[in-house]
């Protein structure tokens, strides 16, 4: 009985051991299991990391590739040219682009450098023009306005302006022009279609001064023209059919053809220089000028008592401008510029006298203020004048793509631009006002 006993005992002993050693088998498994899941965790992070860093690492060696090409790759392009005689790469279509453009010499390679100075180290300027310039609306001559073309001819961001020009008989049209004289005639054409006639004379007579307004349908003449006393006489010019010009005008005139200021200028020069004459003093006023009948009479005694012959008030700075320098200055009365915007100038007549054959050299206007100013210093004596003590506001926003006078220009197949180079080139003055 006691060895039974015994045995029982052993088997119960061996039993619980066996037990014991089964928990702590499975404890075991269960801490041996959470470690595996915590490496299997960091080995993932890690393998995150690894690949983030092989991806930074490959942006940044094709970044600093990108980088030497862009510096030094056309230097080696014309290094291996230069070595082997090879030509610039290009695809064939692009190639035949480059031939024809060469062929047809309407591409002035040192002008598109100097104007484009990132295509001034192009080793083949046509080549650039075809692959990058064209693209960009560059132009490739000064007589070439891409932007006005491609809008003209409704052409696609891909297609290449000058060689839709030359596909089409490189005729004179919107913005592109094959000889100075095919420009010089399409602005005569201009000048030939429009002119101007009186319609209504009731000047009172013995004012001095006289304001020209551009009067527009949208003019907005009507917030500020009183008939408050005044030392100048109003002269209306109607440019569109459906202009009205504001009741105590004392002159009416007539443009017909459309037109635009400078124009209308040229035609009173030439048909009406009698009243041109009758003033000493002549204000240009664009229809999108906000300002009162006081200010200008003071305007017009500022400039009288100076002696000036080209001067204009200061723009609020509420304006839309093209040139900052106009900002009317709060620090003083008066600043000397190099010229004044045709936006609201004031000419003597001695400077029309002079200087008034600008006008039928620029439809638009563009570049005759810059010469104009030149011929102010240099043939009068005097200097432009910013009168800071007189401000006025331009409402409107310049828009020189897509504005309504932009849209007549183009229509009249006339470019501001090129005008602007013309006059810039002919006269040697440069296109930006400045204060001495």
């Amino acid at each position: 009985m006691t060895e039974e006993k015994t045995q029982k005992l052993c088997s119960a002993l061996r039993q619980a051991r066996f037990s014991r050693d089964i928990a702590a088998l499975e404890k075991a498994l269960h801490e041996t299991r959470a470690e595996l899941a915590e490496l299997k965790e960091t080995l993932a992070r890690k393998r995150w990391f690894l690949h983030f860093f092989r991806a930074v690492s490959s942006f940044w060696i094709k970044l600093k590739w990108a980088e030497f090409w862009r510096r030094q790759g056309r230097s080696i392009r014309k290094r291996c040219k230069a070595i082997f005689g090879t030509k610039e790469v290009v695809s064939p279509v692009l190639q035949s682009q480059v031939d024809q453009i060469r062929r047809s010499g309407y591409f002035d390679a040192a002008w598109y450098q100097r104007r484009y100075p990132k295509a001034a180290s192009a080793a083949d300027p046509i080549a650039h023009y075809v692959e990058i310039g064209a693209r960009k609306d560059w132009d490739p001559n000064p007589l070439f306005d891409s932007r006005m073309y491609r809008r003209a001819h409704a052409l696609s961001a891909e297609e290449n302006p000058l060689v839709h020009f030359l596909d089409a008989g490189a005729k004179a049209t919107a913005g592109a022009y094959p000889t100075l004289e095919a420009f010089q005639k399409m602005q005569k054409g201009f000048y030939d279609r429009t002119g101007m006639r009186v319609i209504k004379d009731s000047r009172p007579g013995g004012r001095r001064f006289a304001v020209f307004l551009q009067c527009s349908a949208r003019s907005i003449h009507r917030e500020w023209f009183t008939q408050a006393p005044r030392t100048w006489d109003l002269v209306v010019n109607l440019f569109q059919e459906q202009s009205e010009a504001p009741e105590g005008s004392d002159l009416v005139l007539r443009q017909t053809g459309g037109g635009s200021g400078a124009a209308a200028i040229a035609h009173m020069m030439q048909h009406f220089p009698e009243i041109i004459g009758a003033y000493d003093y002549w204000m240009l006023l664009d229809d999108d000028i906000l300002t009162t009948v006081d200010d200008l009479n003071l305007l017009f005694e500022i400039v009288d008592e100076m002696g000036l012959d080209m001067a204009q008030p200061g723009l609020s700075k509420d304006s839309y401008i093209a040139h900052p320098v106009l900002f009317a200055d709060s620090r003083g009365e008066t600043r000397k510029l190099n010229t004044v915007e045709l936006m609201a100038p004031i000419l003597s007549r001695r400077l029309l006298e002079v200087a008034g054959h600008l006008f039928s050299e620029s439809v638009s206007g563009y570049g005759a203020d810059f010469a104009m100013g030149k011929i102010t210093r240099t043939q009068l004596g005097t200097d432009p004048t910013i009168v800071d003590a007189v401000s006025v506001r331009h409402c409107r926003v310049l828009d020189n793509a897509g504005g309504e006078y932009y849209r007549f220009l183009q229509q009249v197949k006339i470019s501001p631009i090129v005008e602007l180079r013309r006059m810039t080139s002919k006269y040697g003055v440069e296109n930006i006002i400045r204060a001495f």
